[in-house]
């Protein structure tokens, strides 16, 4: 996975060169969407332009920055985390989290990182510090809820169901590039687990607190 900025000229050259294997986009706040045997390349409007997949060697004359493995703090993303499931007593929180780049130095000025390193009291200085400059979602889960639907659905399910129904709420209020999970499962199984529900194309990556701000600040808000 990697990023680019491209100019007019080189997205209409692209445009030309790959115009045979131009796709409909997965959502509606994007230039244009190729795929190409196992990899695909997505334009935004703000003319950044991600390469995703096993052969993303192939568009190397047009690279002309260094890899960046993680680039989701370089678009407008969405990330998702939870807390509670591991706590007797509590319910089950989810946030779902717009973070645009524009905001992102001062994300990190404010000291914006896992919130599993950070103090309760820094916690609520971060929210009061952010409101307005991201965009939350939340579902909770009380424990009441939690008895009812148990012996239905394991924890990793519910977990999916809670995260889908958080991400597709902020999704339709706000305009997003990515979309980013902190993996509890594969992907695989996540879907398995949505069957029949409506599921936005996402990224599940471990640590992922660790690789976005927006999943970051998605873990503060579900603590506070």
């Amino acid at each position: 996975m990697r990023v680019e900025v491209f100019t007019d000229k080189e997205i209409n050259s692209f445009l030309t060169e790959y115009k045979d294997y131009l796709k409909e986009p997965p959502t509606s706040n994007i230039m244009a969407y190729f795929k190409i045997n196992n990899t695909t390349v997505t334009i935004y409007p703000s003319r950044k332009v991600l390469f995703q997949g096993e052969d993303i060697e192939m568009f190397s004359k047009y690279f002309k920055e260094e890899i960046d493995e993680y680039p989701f703090d370089s678009v407008n993303t969405i990330g998702a985390d939870e807390v509670g499931t591991g706590d007797f007593f509590g319910p089950i929180v989810v946030a779902a989290c717009l973070v645009k780049p524009e905001n992102i130095d001062k994300l990190k000025e404010l000291g914006v990182r896992d919130s599993k390193k950070i103090s309760d009291k820094r916690i609520v200085e971060l929210v009061e510090n952010t409101k307005d400059i991201v965009d939350v979602n939340i579902t909770l889960l009380s424990n009441e809820k939690y008895n009812q639907i148990v012996d239905d659905y394991n924890l990793n399910e519910i977990k999916a169901k809670l995260h889908n129904h958080t991400i597709n709420k902020l999704s339709k209020k706000v305009k997003y590039d990515e979309i980013l999970l902190d993996a509890f499962c594969s992907k695989e199984k996540y879907l398995e687990y949505l069957k029949g529900e409506d599921v936005l194309e996402l990224h599940l990556l471990e640590k992922a607190e660790s690789k976005s701000l927006s999943v970051a600040m998605a873990s503060i808000y579900a603590r506070y």
